[in-house]
């Protein structure tokens, strides 16, 4: 077997601080249904978005190499806060891996937007970071972005307990400023799409990163020529690694996505 065979055989891995990645693994399996794919929730710490960079540093530091002990020819960031803090050190380290990170869908919000005004739901750590900041200076020069803080929303979907109640104020208070498309800028928030969507009454577009991660995953892979391509193999497997309660987290994860998800307990 040639070395591009067998690269293009090793999985894409996909870390998250929670279970918001599998919003990730889940749009990365509808576009490359050949591709293994090992997830790593580290539910042990979740969540990253209330705590300083330093902690989020060293946290991603020692999850990051358990994908990459698997083989993984490929990592997704599948955190906002996480890609903030620590992408380029991850590249510099591990050159022989790709790795993508994610961002808030700031730069199709302002496309969409016919007002002028757009919100961003996220963790504070993310709109603090200095990459955000670029963000928005590079693509939102003339759109008023509100910035609307929701770290408890990480919490209500890490217990699989979803309560609309607990979105409203938050969401009307972006329609009230005349924002006219809502950003999901933290994985788990998809979960949370139908909920906003109907507060949102049509009043508002909701955006994520999630489809968009999964083309540049695609094209970073084609590119090097590390797409799994095997002939006559419809659906690669998938394996789900928790830092925290592996029963618990199949039992949420089930729930939120519909379907059986079984995890596995690893130590970093």
């Amino acid at each position: 077997m040639k070395q591009s065979d067998r690269t293009s055989r090793r999985p894409i891995g996909i870390f998250d601080s929670g279970l918001g990645g599998l919003t990730i693994v889940g749009e990365v399996r509808r576009l490359l249904p050949n591709e293994d794919i090992i997830f790593l929730a580290d539910q042990a710490n979740v969540p990253y978005g209330t705590k300083s960079e330093a902690e989020i540093l060293t946290l991603t530091r020692a999850a990051v190499p358990t994908l990459i002990a698997e083989g993984a020819k490929a990592v997704v960031v599948a955190c906002n806060t996480a890609s903030a803090a620590i992408l380029e050190e991850l590249r510099e380290r591990y050159a022989d891996t790709a790795f993508i990170g994610l961002i808030p869908a700031l730069k199709p919000a302002v496309a969409l937007s016919k007002r002028g005004t757009v919100a961003v739901f996220a963790t504070g750590t993310t709109l603090r970071s200095a990459i955000y900041r670029e963000l928005k200076a590079e693509h939102a020069k003339s759109t008023k972005v509100i910035d609307i803080p929701c770290p408890e929303w990480v919490r209500m979907v890490e217990a699989g307990a979803i309560r609309e109640q607990t979105l409203e104020e938050p969401v009307r208070q972006a329609l009230a400023s005349g924002a006219d498309v809502l950003v999901l800028g933290c994985t788990h928030f998809p979960f949370l799409r139908e909920p906003m969507a109907r507060i949102a009454g049509g009043r508002a577009e909701l955006v994520d990163s999630g489809a968009a991660i999964a083309r540049q995953l695609k094209s970073v892979l084609a590119e090097s020529g590390r797409l799994n391509s095997q002939k006559g193999r419809t659906v690669g497997k998938t394996h789900f690694l928790t830092s925290g309660d592996g029963t618990r987290a199949s039992e949420v994860a089930s729930k939120l996505t519909g379907r059986a998800v079984r995890f596995q307990t690893v130590g970093h």
